[in-house]
């Protein structure tokens, strides 16, 4: 059934008030990043004389291209190894049947509800005292521990969506549980893994609590955690805190635009295949 034209016309509203809502503020501060200084910033006006100044302040004042490296090391390491845990998970508890299954998932599910806040001092005593505190591999366990229980949820249901005839044939010509994941289901589940990776990436990558806790020693420090430290120096001058954020910002906003293909197929995966 097609859209009536009342329709559509409320569905191209909605998405252009959508895309107000983040185009502006991505606009402001970038505008406010390039006035000159002691140029008082009129809101959202272009500066007529732009200048990059206060990108170079804010690269070499806070050491940005180290915290930069910090936060890639970081954000990939979560990405993959909470992707393959999810994916293994998944794939258990969508294909397999093992006791306690039922049991387990839900239980599995409650690191979704937990708000992390009120485990973050337990955590940092933990890792404390196992030598991963200023330690990346700490932040990387922290983090991908947070997020492997939406990764298992998302996991199971990309892989519900995988024709059942498509696993029997390979369990008829004699395939292992790994093979059938890996071969069989994993193409299949491609563009959902994809996604999930992205996210993680995005997730990681402007995770603040876990990195300001875990990580205080300044060739250690992720780069939000940096961004804070540079804004409390920095707390009256606005064009360089606003040069600041769009610097940890871009890496994000350049994956994304690379890679929006890939992440719209694997959200719209499971509604084309169910």
């Amino acid at each position: 059934m097609r859209d009536t034209p009342l329709q559509r016309s409320v569905s191209y509203a909605i998405l252009f008030v959508g895309v107000l809502l983040v185009v502006v503020p991505l606009y402001s501060v970038v505008a406010v990043s390039l006035h000159p200084e002691g140029v008082t910033s009129g809101g959202l006006s272009w500066p007529s004389d732009p200048t990059f100044a206060h990108y170079v302040t804010a690269w070499t004042t806070q050491d940005f291209g180290r915290m930069i490296l910090n936060s890639l090391v970081v954000a990939t390491s979560v990405a993959v190894i909470a992707v393959c845990a999810a994916a293994l998970a998944g794939y258990a508890f969508s294909v397999m049947n093992f006791r306690g299954k039922r049991l387990l998932f839900p239980i599995l599910l409650i690191g979704i509800m937990v708000p992390f806040e009120g485990l973050i001092l337990p955590l940092y005593f933990t890792l404390r005292h196992v030598g991963l505190t200023n330690d990346p591999v700490g932040v990387i366990a922290a983090e991908a521990g947070l997020y492997v229980s939406f990764g298992v949820l998302w996991m199971r249901q990309a892989f519900d969506s995988v024709p059942q005839a498509v696993l029997d044939a390979a369990k008829v010509d004699g395939a292992t549980s790994w093979k059938t994941l890996w071969q069989v289901a994993m193409p299949i589940s491609w563009p959902s893994a994809a996604t999930l990776g992205i996210l993680f990436f995005v997730w990681s990558w402007k995770e603040f609590l876990i990195a300001l806790v875990l990580l205080q020693t300044q060739s250690s420090k992720t780069a939000p955690a940096g961004l804070s430290a540079f804004a409390g120096k920095y707390v009256t001058n606005v064009p360089d805190l606003a040069a600041a954020a769009v610097i940890v910002s871009l890496p994000v906003v350049v994956m994304y635009l690379f890679l929006q293909k890939q992440m719209i197929q694997g959200l719209t995966q499971g509604a084309v295949k169910g």
